[in-house]
């Protein structure tokens, strides 16, 4: 995984700029912010389950190796999860998400840049919308997700709940950087989901091509940048009917855009 999450360390354009970098105290929350000219990487996590992260220090490699201590405790890399800043560490129960050893990498990859997570995930959540759909399996065959939706909108069909909150979680975060008088530069979006499409509707898995590429579109366009880097994370195969026909969506659409990356998964556990 760890050459993986490299790869977009690759991906992305490094400054050659430097100035010194000393660490200083802000009086919010403890966070650590780094006094430097170079501006703050932020990073954007979003998706369902895969993305919000139900893993457990316990569950490290099966239980078989001890959590990593460099992975428990990142406090030079800011985390906004909810609605504050703060600095990154594993959740007081031992529950993690993928920005734990992501933001590790980039931290290791950039060393004079500080990095920044924006994380919004929701488990169990697509960007198709139930009502443009008939084809469930059996067991969901009067689903309705009540809008609650990453659906980007289109001249028909209004935004769903999810991509409004991700947009004004977006949109918070960054102003707040801006308020502290913090510099900072978009670096990447990442995107962990479609197991949702994958695992309920044949028509949703083929068209999950179509809906990823207008939800990176809206994506791009809120954030005043057409050629944002986006990683996207493969559908993984354990119990997901229609896995293969979303992941080659996936495959296609990464393969199409320069500033896309797909990594696959199917050789993780679940």
């Amino acid at each position: 995984m760890k050459i993986k999450l490299l790869i977009l360390a690759s991906f992305i354009l490094v400054s050659t700029a430097y100035s010194e970098t000393t660490i200083s105290e802000s009086n919010n929350n403890n966070i650590l912010l780094r006094k430097t000219k170079m501006p703050i990487k932020v990073f954007i996590i979003s998706g369902q389950s895969n993305a919000a992260g139900y893993n457990h220090i316990k569950q490290y490699k099966k239980g078989k190796e001890t959590f990593p201590p460099k992975y428990q405790n990142q406090p030079n890399v800011l985390f906004w999860f909810g609605e504050k800043w703060s600095s990154l560490k594993v959740h007081k129960n031992g529950s993690f998400g993928p920005e734990i050893s992501f933001a590790y990498e980039m931290a290791k990859a950039f060393p004079k840049h500080q990095i920044a997570i924006v994380k919004y995930a929701i488990g169990g959540t697509g960007i198709a919308r139930s009502q443009d759909y008939n084809d469930f399996i059996p067991q969901l065959k009067n689903l309705n997700d009540k809008n609650r939706n990453w659906y980007p909108g289109s001249k028909n069909k209004p935004e769903g709940l999810l991509f409004k909150k991700l947009r004004k979680t977006m949109s918070k975060s960054l102003s707040e950087l801006q308020a502290k008088g913090q510099k900072y530069e978009l670096s990447g979006f990442v995107w962990m989901q479609g197991e949702h499409e994958a695992g309920i509707s044949k028509k949703m898995a083929e068209d999950y091509g179509t809906l990823l590429k207008m939800f990176i579109t809206a994506i791009r366009q809120e954030l005043k940048m057409a050629n944002l880097n986006c990683l996207v994370g493969g559908v993984n195969s354990h119990t997901w009917r229609f896995a293969k026909l979303a992941r080659t969506e996936q495959r296609k659409l990464c393969s199409a855009d320069r500033n896309m990356s797909f990594i696959d998964t199917t050789d993780i556990s679940r």
